[in-house]
Protein backbone atom coordinates (compact mmCIF):
# COMPACT_ATOMS: atom_id res chain seq x y z
CA UNK A 1 0.00 0.00 0.00
CA UNK A 2 1.68 3.39 -1.14
CA UNK A 3 1.37 5.73 1.91
CA UNK A 4 3.66 9.19 2.86
CA UNK A 5 4.12 9.79 7.02
CA UNK A 6 4.26 12.61 8.67
CA UNK A 7 4.34 14.01 11.95
CA UNK A 8 1.05 13.28 13.22
CA UNK A 9 -0.96 11.45 10.74
CA UNK A 10 -0.52 9.29 7.36
CA UNK A 11 -1.50 9.71 3.99
CA UNK A 12 -3.11 6.92 2.03
CA UNK A 13 -2.30 6.98 -1.82
CA UNK A 14 -3.83 4.20 -3.57
CA UNK A 15 -5.82 5.60 -5.64
CA UNK A 16 -5.35 9.32 -5.85
CA UNK A 17 -4.58 11.03 -9.14
CA UNK A 18 -1.88 13.11 -7.53
CA UNK A 19 0.17 11.72 -4.91
CA UNK A 20 1.89 13.68 -1.73
CA UNK A 21 3.59 16.67 -3.16
CA UNK A 22 6.19 19.81 -2.25
CA UNK A 23 3.39 22.48 -3.40
CA UNK A 24 0.66 20.84 -1.65
CA UNK A 25 2.55 20.71 1.42
CA UNK A 26 3.94 24.06 0.85
CA UNK A 27 0.42 25.84 0.78
CA UNK A 28 -0.79 23.72 3.99
CA UNK A 29 2.07 24.67 6.06
CA UNK A 30 2.01 28.73 4.35
CA UNK A 31 -1.74 29.68 4.60
CA UNK A 32 -2.56 32.14 7.05
CA UNK A 33 -5.15 29.58 9.72
CA UNK A 34 -5.75 31.66 12.63
CA UNK A 35 -8.13 28.97 14.56
CA UNK A 36 -10.67 31.50 14.32
CA UNK A 37 -12.46 30.00 10.53
CA UNK A 38 -15.67 28.32 10.99
CA UNK A 39 -16.05 26.89 7.59
CA UNK A 40 -12.52 25.63 5.31
CA UNK A 41 -12.92 24.09 1.89
CA UNK A 42 -9.77 22.39 0.56
CA UNK A 43 -10.44 21.99 -3.59
CA UNK A 44 -9.32 19.54 -5.78
CA UNK A 45 -8.31 18.13 -2.26
CA UNK A 46 -6.46 14.62 -3.82
CA UNK A 47 -5.50 12.81 -1.00
CA UNK A 48 -7.06 14.83 1.39
CA UNK A 49 -3.37 16.26 2.55
CA UNK A 50 -4.19 20.13 2.79
CA UNK A 51 -7.68 19.43 4.24
CA UNK A 52 -5.50 17.68 7.21
CA UNK A 53 -3.09 19.84 7.50
CA UNK A 54 -5.05 22.89 7.98
CA UNK A 55 -7.18 20.57 10.50
CA UNK A 56 -3.82 20.45 12.62
CA UNK A 57 -3.02 23.42 12.91
CA UNK A 58 -6.69 24.64 13.19
CA UNK A 59 -6.48 22.48 16.41
CA UNK A 60 -3.31 23.62 17.70
CA UNK A 61 -4.42 27.54 16.93
CA UNK A 62 -7.31 26.60 19.18
CA UNK A 63 -5.56 25.05 22.10
CA UNK A 64 -5.25 28.29 24.06
CA UNK A 65 -8.36 29.81 22.62
CA UNK A 66 -11.78 29.73 24.47
CA UNK A 67 -14.24 27.22 23.42
CA UNK A 68 -16.98 28.24 20.62
CA UNK A 69 -20.18 26.94 20.04
CA UNK A 70 -20.65 24.50 18.09
CA UNK A 71 -17.85 22.69 15.89
CA UNK A 72 -15.72 24.19 12.38
CA UNK A 73 -16.07 22.65 9.29
CA UNK A 74 -13.58 21.40 6.65
CA UNK A 75 -15.38 19.96 3.56
CA UNK A 76 -12.52 18.78 0.87
CA UNK A 77 -13.82 18.21 -2.89
CA UNK A 78 -12.50 16.43 -6.16
CA UNK A 79 -13.62 15.46 -9.45
CA UNK A 80 -11.98 12.37 -9.23
CA UNK A 81 -14.22 9.38 -7.03
CA UNK A 82 -10.67 7.63 -6.92
CA UNK A 83 -9.08 10.27 -5.17
CA UNK A 84 -12.21 11.70 -2.55
CA UNK A 85 -11.74 7.24 -1.82
CA UNK A 86 -8.64 7.91 -0.41
CA UNK A 87 -9.09 11.38 0.97
CA UNK A 88 -12.06 10.01 2.81
CA UNK A 89 -9.71 7.37 4.23
CA UNK A 90 -7.09 9.64 5.37
CA UNK A 91 -9.60 11.92 6.96
CA UNK A 92 -11.40 8.91 8.86
CA UNK A 93 -7.82 8.05 10.61
CA UNK A 94 -6.57 11.51 11.17
CA UNK A 95 -7.40 11.82 14.29
CA UNK A 96 -8.26 15.70 14.35
CA UNK A 97 -11.63 15.81 13.79
CA UNK A 98 -14.16 15.55 17.37
CA UNK A 99 -16.81 18.37 18.88
CA UNK A 100 -14.77 20.83 17.97
CA UNK A 101 -13.67 20.52 14.48
CA UNK A 102 -15.96 18.49 11.80
CA UNK A 103 -14.60 17.33 8.42
CA UNK A 104 -16.45 15.77 4.99
CA UNK A 105 -15.76 15.31 1.20
CA UNK A 106 -17.80 15.55 -1.50
CA UNK A 107 -17.74 14.39 -5.27
CA UNK A 108 -18.29 17.94 -7.04
CA UNK A 109 -16.89 20.31 -9.30
CA UNK A 110 -15.86 23.56 -7.67
CA UNK A 111 -17.88 25.63 -10.14
CA UNK A 112 -20.98 23.88 -9.45
CA UNK A 113 -21.19 24.80 -5.70
CA UNK A 114 -23.92 26.58 -4.29
CA UNK A 115 -23.68 28.93 -1.45
CA UNK A 116 -27.64 28.38 -0.68
CA UNK A 117 -26.66 24.78 -0.52
CA UNK A 118 -23.08 24.75 0.77
CA UNK A 119 -23.14 28.05 2.98
CA UNK A 120 -20.07 30.38 2.41
CA UNK A 121 -16.23 29.88 3.59
CA UNK A 122 -13.95 31.82 5.93
CA UNK A 123 -11.20 29.65 3.96
CA UNK A 124 -10.62 28.49 0.67
CA UNK A 125 -7.53 26.53 -0.20
CA UNK A 126 -6.40 25.13 -3.80
CA UNK A 127 -3.20 23.16 -5.18
CA UNK A 128 -4.93 23.94 -8.31
CA UNK A 129 -4.60 21.76 -11.70
CA UNK A 130 -2.18 23.57 -13.77
CA UNK A 131 0.19 23.72 -16.86
CA UNK A 132 -2.09 25.22 -19.13
CA UNK A 133 0.03 25.16 -22.15
CA UNK A 134 1.55 21.29 -21.84
CA UNK A 135 0.61 18.32 -23.61
CA UNK A 136 -1.91 16.42 -22.28
CA UNK A 137 -0.68 13.57 -19.78
CA UNK A 138 -1.59 9.63 -21.44
CA UNK A 139 -3.02 8.93 -18.34
CA UNK A 140 -6.71 10.84 -18.20
CA UNK A 141 -7.16 11.00 -14.53
CA UNK A 142 -3.62 12.31 -14.01
CA UNK A 143 -4.39 14.63 -16.74
CA UNK A 144 -7.48 16.30 -15.11
CA UNK A 145 -5.13 16.14 -12.04
CA UNK A 146 -2.70 18.39 -13.60
CA UNK A 147 -4.53 20.64 -16.06
CA UNK A 148 -7.07 23.52 -16.45
CA UNK A 149 -9.47 22.14 -18.60
CA UNK A 150 -11.49 21.07 -15.60
CA UNK A 151 -11.28 24.50 -13.60
CA UNK A 152 -10.04 27.34 -15.18
CA UNK A 153 -8.51 30.49 -13.01
CA UNK A 154 -11.66 33.11 -14.67
CA UNK A 155 -13.72 30.05 -12.88
CA UNK A 156 -11.92 29.80 -9.84
CA UNK A 157 -11.55 33.82 -9.19
CA UNK A 158 -15.90 33.61 -10.02
CA UNK A 159 -16.67 30.71 -7.65
CA UNK A 160 -14.17 32.08 -4.65
CA UNK A 161 -16.46 35.66 -4.59
CA UNK A 162 -19.63 33.78 -4.72
CA UNK A 163 -18.58 30.75 -1.84
CA UNK A 164 -16.77 33.45 0.16
CA UNK A 165 -17.39 35.09 3.31
CA UNK A 166 -17.10 39.00 3.65
CA UNK A 167 -13.47 39.05 5.04
CA UNK A 168 -12.70 35.42 3.31
CA UNK A 169 -9.87 34.10 1.99
CA UNK A 170 -8.52 31.75 -0.92
CA UNK A 171 -4.86 30.75 -1.05
CA UNK A 172 -3.39 28.40 -3.30
CA UNK A 173 -0.15 27.49 -5.09
CA UNK A 174 0.66 28.02 -8.59
CA UNK A 175 3.63 27.66 -11.36
CA UNK A 176 5.42 31.50 -11.49
CA UNK A 177 3.36 31.81 -15.11
CA UNK A 178 0.34 30.72 -14.29
CA UNK A 179 0.78 33.24 -10.83
CA UNK A 180 1.33 36.48 -13.03
CA UNK A 181 -1.75 35.47 -15.33
CA UNK A 182 -3.97 34.90 -12.35
CA UNK A 183 -2.79 37.88 -10.97
CA UNK A 184 -3.36 40.34 -14.22
CA UNK A 185 -6.86 38.53 -13.83
CA UNK A 186 -7.79 39.90 -10.68
CA UNK A 187 -5.86 43.57 -10.87
CA UNK A 188 -8.62 43.50 -14.31
CA UNK A 189 -11.41 43.06 -11.89
CA UNK A 190 -10.00 45.18 -9.23
CA UNK A 191 -10.13 48.00 -11.65
CA UNK A 192 -13.74 47.63 -12.97
CA UNK A 193 -15.26 46.47 -9.69
CA UNK A 194 -17.73 48.81 -8.67
CA UNK A 195 -17.07 51.75 -5.86
CA UNK A 196 -18.43 49.56 -2.48
CA UNK A 197 -18.62 46.48 -3.97
CA UNK A 198 -16.22 43.18 -2.57
CA UNK A 199 -13.99 42.19 -5.21
CA UNK A 200 -10.94 39.44 -4.61
CA UNK A 201 -7.63 41.33 -3.36
CA UNK A 202 -3.80 40.15 -3.00
CA UNK A 203 -2.98 40.01 0.59
CA UNK A 204 0.09 37.67 0.45
CA UNK A 205 2.42 36.37 -1.69
CA UNK A 206 5.62 34.53 -1.44
CA UNK A 207 7.66 33.52 -4.19
CA UNK A 208 9.58 30.11 -3.84
CA UNK A 209 12.83 29.52 -5.03
CA UNK A 210 14.42 25.92 -5.47
CA UNK A 211 17.69 27.49 -5.19
CA UNK A 212 18.41 31.16 -4.25
CA UNK A 213 20.22 31.61 -7.48
CA UNK A 214 17.37 30.15 -10.09
CA UNK A 215 14.01 32.15 -10.50
CA UNK A 216 10.85 31.74 -8.53
CA UNK A 217 9.48 28.49 -9.35
CA UNK A 218 6.69 28.78 -7.80
CA UNK A 219 4.04 31.34 -6.32
CA UNK A 220 2.10 31.21 -2.83
CA UNK A 221 -0.68 33.37 -3.19
CA UNK A 222 -3.18 34.68 -1.00
CA UNK A 223 -6.23 36.62 -1.90
CA UNK A 224 -9.41 38.42 0.28
CA UNK A 225 -12.80 39.47 -0.44
CA UNK A 226 -12.99 42.60 0.16
CA UNK A 227 -14.12 46.13 -0.77
CA UNK A 228 -10.73 47.76 -0.41
CA UNK A 229 -7.32 46.83 -1.04
CA UNK A 230 -5.16 45.72 1.98
CA UNK A 231 -1.74 46.30 2.09
CA UNK A 232 0.53 42.85 0.68
CA UNK A 233 3.05 40.81 2.68
CA UNK A 234 5.44 40.36 -0.02
CA UNK A 235 7.67 37.10 0.97
CA UNK A 236 10.40 34.65 -0.69
CA UNK A 237 11.13 31.30 0.53
CA UNK A 238 14.59 29.19 -0.96
CA UNK A 239 14.08 25.46 -0.07
CA UNK A 240 17.51 24.26 -1.04
CA UNK A 241 21.15 26.13 0.42
CA UNK A 242 24.35 24.64 0.15
CA UNK A 243 22.91 21.79 -0.77
CA UNK A 244 20.93 21.27 2.22
CA UNK A 245 17.07 22.01 2.78
CA UNK A 246 17.31 26.21 4.15
CA UNK A 247 16.51 26.82 7.95
CA UNK A 248 13.38 28.75 6.43
CA UNK A 249 11.99 26.06 4.67
CA UNK A 250 12.66 22.79 7.33
CA UNK A 251 10.83 26.15 10.16
CA UNK A 252 7.68 26.39 7.64
CA UNK A 253 7.22 22.58 7.50
CA UNK A 254 8.77 21.63 10.74
CA UNK A 255 5.32 20.27 12.11
CA UNK A 256 4.80 17.71 9.26
CA UNK A 257 7.90 16.17 8.16
CA UNK A 258 9.44 13.74 10.09
CA UNK A 259 13.07 14.56 9.21
CA UNK A 260 12.63 18.38 10.41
Amino acid sequence: MSSFRFKKFEIIQEHSAMKVNTDGVLLGAWVSISGDERAMLDVGTGTGVIAIMAAQRHVCANQSKPERTGPAHILAIDIDKDSLADAAENISRCGFCGENLRMGTELIPFQQMSAEIHGKYDLIISNPPYFINSLKAADEQRSNARHTDTLGQGEFIQASVKLLKPGGRAALILPAAEGEQLLSKISFLEERCPEGEASLHLCRLCKVHTTIKKPAKRWLMEFILSDKAPEVGYTQLVIMRNGEFSPEYKSLTADFYLNF
